[in-house]
């Protein structure tokens, strides 16, 4: 079952700051969401991500999980779990901090690593780096650091100024959806839109590295309290969690599961093609289901002209 999504406030001490997080009790989600439903679809010579977030005691704990295949007849050992012609397995990371980009950037290549021994016995390349990651002081890194790995081009080209209407949903608490046929692209879509906003990319997570942006932030009501228990965000969500997110008054989420669209009904649709950086400005589609929603977001002639 899914916590209650909690209040996005970085001014307010989160329970789970210090001390050991009861992780167990959300493994069979992390099941889910390390190896999306959209998996399938990663050819055996490449490495595909995805990013996810789950409430865990009053705060947030910050997924980036990278996944392969590999064929069957490959593998030096096959147990008995090994009942099909290719295995897929995820090397997944739960943190405290939401540096999405920079831990994934360090995730992908041992995970292609990893499976290039072809023997999953051997896991002391996980160990090394579990130790390796563990050492870095994420509480010193600046908030440019949260924004590693994300390229806003791709929404800018495919969307132009209809982009300006979707920030305008995501501000009013609508609900907002990001659908792909890739895990990836859709997560890595909401956290684009979120560092969009000004502290979005923060999450709830505060840090001595984001000292130089608190005075600022502060002064001027930053960042926005836009998600909480009420509206919830979900770079993405798998169908586990359809039955929490059909609660929420508003949420901005991605998913690669057309049931999730159909039974969520969103307000705002956007769907991404499978390779945003690729397919460039094409195969990107904006639909509003919400009439009085879309009249309210609607850009003026001057949002255009910007």
């Amino acid at each position: 079952e899914v916590e209650a999504f909690p209040a996005l406030d970085v001014w307010a001490a989160s329970a789970a700051e210090s001390g050991i997080l009861p992780v167990e009790k959300v493994h069979s989600l992390i099941a889910f969401l390390a190896l999306p439903d959209s998996a399938h679809r990663t050819r055996s010579d490449e490495t595909s991500s995805v990013f996810f977030v789950l409430p865990l005691e009053g705060g947030l704990l910050y997924g980036i999980s990278c996944h392969r295949s590999i064929k069957s007849a490959d593998l030096l050992h096959r147990d008995a779990s090994v009942s099909r012609s290719a295995v897929q397995k995820s090397v997944c990371v739960l943190s405290r901090c939401p540096f999405f980009g920079l831990i994934q950037q360090r995730v992908s290549p041992v995970t292609q690593a990893f499976f290039e021994q072809k023997d999953f016995r051997n896991t002391s390349l996980l160990s090394a780096f579990h130790a390796q990651l563990d050492a870095v002081p994420f509480e010193k890194l600046s908030e440019s650091e949260l924004l590693l790995g994300l390229d806003h081009s791709p929404l800018f080209r495919g969307l132009k100024y209809q982009l300006l209407s979707v920030l305008k949903a995501v501000l009013l608490g609508a609900k907002v959806m990001v659908y792909s046929l890739s895990a990836e692209a859709c997560s890595r879509v909401v956290l684009c839109l979120l560092s969009l906003l000004p502290g979005g990319a923060w999450f709830a997570f505060n840090s001595d590295g984001l000292g130089c942006r608190h005075f600022h932030f502060r002064k001027y009501g930053l960042p926005l309290q836009c998600f909480g228990p009420r509206c919830c965000v979900y770079p993405y969500l798998g169908l586990q969690m359809l039955d929490a997110l059909i609660q929420m008054r508003g949420f901005l989420v991605g998913t690669t599961n057309r049931m999730v669209v159909e039974r969520a009904s969103p307000d705002v649709l956007l769907e991404a093609p499978e390779d945003i950086v690729e397919a460039g400005g094409k195969g990107w589609a904006l639909t509003f289901a919400n009439k009085e929603v879309r009249d309210l977001v609607k850009c003026t002639s001057a949002d255009r002209s910007w």
